[in-house]
Order: C-alpha cells, then structure tokens, then sequence
C-alpha cells in the first residue's frame, strides 16, 4: 500500500477502504480489520486542513514497515491519521 507522507505537517495519514470518492483507487486503501496490532486511538474525528484541501480521519496506531520484507524498517505502535474522507485534494 501507499503511504502518504505529509510534508507540510508532521502528519502521516493512511487513506482508508472507508474512504470517498476523493481518495485513491479502492484498491491501494488501509483496512484496518486485516491488521491484528491496529488500535483506533480516538474516536473523535481529526481535521488536517491545507491550503487547497483537507483530510477527516481518526487518530491511530499500528505497526508501520517502510519495506514489507524488511523488518529493520517497521516502527511500532506509530500514530498515524487513518482518514476518511478528503476534499479538494489533488496530485494523491
């Protein structure tokens, strides 16, 4: 899957399979019932504005490995936005 690194906040954030049309193809999206370390952190939503666009998710952790076969890359417990919904984002 993708990462998406924020460049203009300390954010990483993980598009979701609950997310909308906004986000990447169906395929490539974060579902967290396939993860068995992944932990909702907060169930209020986080908004992420930027200048042309903003992301809704929620707070949330789990192990993250840069390269899969790779374990030396993996940091755990990495707090991470897992969004559901974008707007007016473009370039993902």
């Amino acid at each position: 899957m993708q990462l998406i690194f924020d460049t203009g906040s300390s954010w990483l954030w993980l598009p979701t399979k609950e997310c909308g049309n906004d986000c990447p193809k169906k395929s490539s999206l974060f579902d967290n019932n396939e993860s068995l370390s992944y932990l909702k952190v907060s169930s209020a939503p986080t908004l992420v504005a930027y200048g042309g666009g903003s992301v809704w998710g929620y707070k949330s952790q789990d192990q993250i490995c840069l390269e899969k076969s790779m374990t030396q890359t993996c940091m755990n417990n990495y707090n991470f936005l897992s969004v559901f919904a974008t707007k007016d984002l473009e370039g993902l």
